[in-house]
């Protein structure tokens, strides 16, 4: 790769002109299932071991975000040239902009349902920003422009290694596996570390084998798709296998005395074989899909859906406080579960669908949601376009897609 085309992000080669319907149903499930772990933690005793447990399985959601981040941003961006700046400002832009205005919002909501005055909340407003803490799921923006800074290089890797990366990624899932095992069970950090070990959930490389793992199954979009469609039972088992392995591992540091929460981690070693299942699973219910999918209404909900998720991501957490703000206390005295955390799950899902759909019509809707407005000739529910990140993008207008160079001998391509 020469000087000029690392500059402008010229990529070896390939074709992107394939939509991947199997992300879409990825993205939308991933989504679904995120808002299902944020429910249930609010809607349970924080110490409840049933469902810290579920929560566990639904943990696999972040892993998930950043392969589906990965895996996008190469399929797009991989094997065509593209202007780098204009890259990064459209980043900064649909995800920065977003990633601001929403830690302003959440830095002032949390005092009004937490019951303090809402101008205790303006000392803390820097923090949040550099930190990613105004709310719960803030860290995924912060963490995902990070990605975006790095993507030339990591581009640059998977197709520097494309012979190797079946070593690769056994390499890259050692080092997490070794990394989240550190920070499980290994010393506490001191001195300047301890900041770091503090905020580790808004540090990008606690998430490298799954952006990787990510980056290289973009590059092998079509043998990945082929391998999948043609091991789905397998997959199947797999998944519940690995489900069974998390719970196993839950289950026993309850055993040896650890507390639910803790005992539920996110950044702990069981996690790696599980989202790698998990995420499998998904893939392979997204090849289902692919392979079925007609032109017709089901498509257009799922494009729909697909484009509409990160404003949900965005503004669910919102909905939920409010609801738990409003009526939580003496709702759960009147509701058992898990009637209350199926009944919460519905109203959070609609109620951010609502003011998604609100948002996306008004003038804000690129601050709010990550989306430019919508025109107003615009259909509901609009046919599938070119692949996007889990989080906003807009479409590479055609006139603007360069033409790939020769595939390089060894590509799948090729």
């Amino acid at each position: 790769m020469t000087a000029a085309n690392a500059a402008t992000g010229t990529p070896a080669a390939g074709r992107t002109d394939r939509h991947v319907h199997e992300i879409d149903i990825v993205r939308i499930l991933t989504f679904a299932c995120v808002i299902g772990v944020h429910t249930f933690s609010g809607t349970n005793v924080a110490t409840n071991p049933v469902s810290n447990g579920a929560e566990m399985l639904l943990h696999f959601t972040r892993e998930s975000f950043f392969f589906l981040t990965g895996f996008v941003l190469m399929h797009q961006y991989g094997r065509r040239a593209y202007d780098l700046p204009r890259f990064w400002r459209r980043r900064m832009l649909l995800v920065g902009i977003p990633y601001l205005t929403w830690s302003v919002i959440y830095t002032f909501w949390r005092p009004v349902v937490e019951g303090h005055h809402w101008a205790t909340a303006a000392p803390k407003l820097g923090g949040n920003l550099l930190l990613g803490t105004a709310w719960y799921h803030l860290y995924f923006l912060l963490v995902s422009l990070q990605i975006y800074l790095i993507f030339p290089l990591l581009a640059w890797f998977v197709r520097a290694t494309r012979r190797h990366h079946v070593m690769l990624l056994a390499a890259s899932a050692l080092l997490q596996v070794g990394l989240l095992s550190y920070l499980e069970y290994g010393p506490d950090f001191s001195g300047w570390a301890a900041g770091l070990g503090r905020h580790q959930d808004v540090l990008i490389w606690n998430y490298q084998f799954w952006i990787l793992l990510g980056g290289v199954a973009g590059w092998h979009r079509q043998a990945v798709v082929a391998w999948v469609v043609g091991h789905r039972r397998p997959i199947g088992w797999l998944a519940l296998a690995g489900a069974a392995l998390a719970l196993a591992w839950y289950c026993g540091a309850l055993v040896r005395g650890s507390d639910p929460i803790p005992a539920a981690a996110v950044l702990q070693p069981v996690m790696v074989p599980w989202s790698l299942a998990a995420i499998a699973g998904l893939f392979a219910i997204g090849t289902v899909y692919g392979q079925r999918r007609r032109p017709g209404r089901l498509a257009r909900t799922v494009s729909w859906a697909s484009d509409r998720s990160f404003g949900i991501f965005l503004v669910h957490p919102l909905v939920l406080s409010a609801l738990l703000w409003v009526g939580g206390h003496a709702v759960q005295h009147h509701v058992p579960n898990p009637f209350l955390s199926l009944g919460s799950y519905l109203v959070v899902v609609a109620g951010a669908i609502g003011l998604t759909e609100l948002f996306r019509r008004g003038r804000a809707s690129l601050m709010l949601t990550g989306r430019r407005q919508l025109a107003h000739s615009e259909h509901p529910n609009p046919p599938s376009r070119v692949d996007q990140p889990p989080i906003g993008h807009e479409p590479v207008p055609a006139a603007r897609q360069t033409v790939p160079v020769t595939p390089t001998k060894g590509s799948p391509d090729a």
